[in-house]
Protein backbone atom coordinates (compact mmCIF):
# COMPACT_ATOMS: atom_id res chain seq x y z
CA UNK A 1 0.00 0.00 0.00
CA UNK A 2 3.02 2.29 0.35
CA UNK A 3 3.18 3.04 -3.39
CA UNK A 4 -0.60 3.48 -3.79
CA UNK A 5 -1.95 6.93 -4.64
CA UNK A 6 -2.91 8.99 -1.59
CA UNK A 7 -6.57 9.08 -2.72
CA UNK A 8 -6.77 5.30 -2.32
CA UNK A 9 -4.99 5.31 1.05
CA UNK A 10 -7.28 8.09 2.30
CA UNK A 11 -10.39 6.18 1.23
CA UNK A 12 -9.20 3.02 3.02
CA UNK A 13 -8.53 5.08 6.17
CA UNK A 14 -11.98 6.70 5.94
CA UNK A 15 -13.84 3.37 5.77
CA UNK A 16 -11.71 1.79 8.51
CA UNK A 17 -12.47 4.76 10.77
CA UNK A 18 -16.19 4.12 10.14
CA UNK A 19 -15.73 0.54 11.38
CA UNK A 20 -15.78 -1.27 8.04
CA UNK A 21 -13.24 -3.76 6.73
CA UNK A 22 -11.27 -1.87 4.09
CA UNK A 23 -8.02 -2.48 2.28
CA UNK A 24 -6.21 -1.79 -0.93
CA UNK A 25 -6.37 -4.53 -3.55
CA UNK A 26 -4.27 -4.72 -6.69
CA UNK A 27 -5.64 -7.05 -9.34
CA UNK A 28 -6.88 -7.18 -12.94
CA UNK A 29 -9.04 -4.08 -12.39
CA UNK A 30 -6.02 -2.19 -11.15
CA UNK A 31 -5.73 -0.64 -7.69
CA UNK A 32 -9.06 -0.75 -5.88
CA UNK A 33 -10.38 -0.09 -2.41
CA UNK A 34 -12.30 -3.00 -0.87
CA UNK A 35 -15.09 -2.10 1.55
CA UNK A 36 -16.86 -4.92 3.39
CA UNK A 37 -19.18 -5.42 6.32
CA UNK A 38 -21.28 -8.02 8.09
CA UNK A 39 -18.51 -10.54 8.66
CA UNK A 40 -19.38 -14.14 9.36
CA UNK A 41 -16.69 -16.51 10.55
CA UNK A 42 -16.89 -20.28 10.40
CA UNK A 43 -14.22 -22.97 10.36
CA UNK A 44 -11.53 -20.29 10.43
CA UNK A 45 -12.83 -18.58 7.28
CA UNK A 46 -14.28 -15.08 7.29
CA UNK A 47 -16.91 -14.24 4.69
CA UNK A 48 -18.56 -10.87 4.25
CA UNK A 49 -22.23 -10.46 3.39
CA UNK A 50 -21.56 -7.05 1.85
CA UNK A 51 -18.66 -6.27 -0.46
CA UNK A 52 -18.00 -3.28 -2.67
CA UNK A 53 -14.99 -1.96 -4.53
CA UNK A 54 -14.04 1.55 -5.57
CA UNK A 55 -11.50 2.19 -8.32
CA UNK A 56 -9.98 5.55 -9.16
CA UNK A 57 -10.35 6.56 -12.81
CA UNK A 58 -7.73 8.51 -14.76
CA UNK A 59 -9.92 11.65 -14.65
CA UNK A 60 -10.00 11.63 -10.81
CA UNK A 61 -13.52 10.24 -10.49
CA UNK A 62 -14.35 6.84 -9.04
CA UNK A 63 -16.21 3.81 -10.30
CA UNK A 64 -17.80 1.38 -7.90
CA UNK A 65 -18.67 -2.31 -8.02
CA UNK A 66 -21.14 -4.13 -5.78
CA UNK A 67 -20.39 -7.86 -5.61
CA UNK A 68 -18.71 -7.59 -9.01
CA UNK A 69 -21.40 -5.52 -10.76
CA UNK A 70 -20.08 -2.15 -11.88
CA UNK A 71 -22.46 0.74 -11.32
CA UNK A 72 -21.22 2.58 -14.41
CA UNK A 73 -21.30 5.99 -12.75
CA UNK A 74 -18.42 8.45 -12.41
CA UNK A 75 -18.50 9.51 -8.76
CA UNK A 76 -16.67 12.07 -6.66
CA UNK A 77 -14.80 10.97 -3.55
CA UNK A 78 -17.57 12.35 -1.32
CA UNK A 79 -20.22 10.45 -3.31
CA UNK A 80 -18.25 7.20 -2.95
CA UNK A 81 -17.93 7.71 0.79
CA UNK A 82 -21.64 8.45 1.18
CA UNK A 83 -22.98 5.72 -1.11
CA UNK A 84 -20.75 2.90 0.10
CA UNK A 85 -21.26 3.86 3.77
CA UNK A 86 -25.02 3.80 3.25
CA UNK A 87 -24.78 0.48 1.44
CA UNK A 88 -22.75 -1.11 4.24
CA UNK A 89 -25.18 0.15 6.91
CA UNK A 90 -28.60 -0.29 5.28
CA UNK A 91 -31.08 -3.07 5.97
CA UNK A 92 -30.81 -6.42 4.20
CA UNK A 93 -33.93 -5.60 2.15
CA UNK A 94 -32.46 -2.26 1.00
CA UNK A 95 -29.15 -3.89 0.15
CA UNK A 96 -30.80 -6.66 -1.87
CA UNK A 97 -32.97 -4.12 -3.71
CA UNK A 98 -29.91 -2.01 -4.63
CA UNK A 99 -27.96 -5.06 -5.81
CA UNK A 100 -30.88 -6.18 -7.98
CA UNK A 101 -31.37 -2.62 -9.31
CA UNK A 102 -27.72 -2.41 -10.36
CA UNK A 103 -27.88 -5.86 -11.94
CA UNK A 104 -30.94 -4.87 -13.99
CA UNK A 105 -29.41 -1.54 -15.03
CA UNK A 106 -26.22 -3.16 -16.25
CA UNK A 107 -27.72 -6.41 -17.52
CA UNK A 108 -25.05 -8.20 -15.47
CA UNK A 109 -27.19 -10.87 -13.89
CA UNK A 110 -30.63 -12.35 -14.04
CA UNK A 111 -32.51 -11.38 -10.90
Amino acid sequence: MDSAPSELKNLVAYFRARGFESELRTWAMGDTVLVASRAQTGSGITAYQRIAYAALRNDGTWRTMIHGIETGEALSTDEVKRRLSELMECSDAEYDAEFKRQARLTGSASV
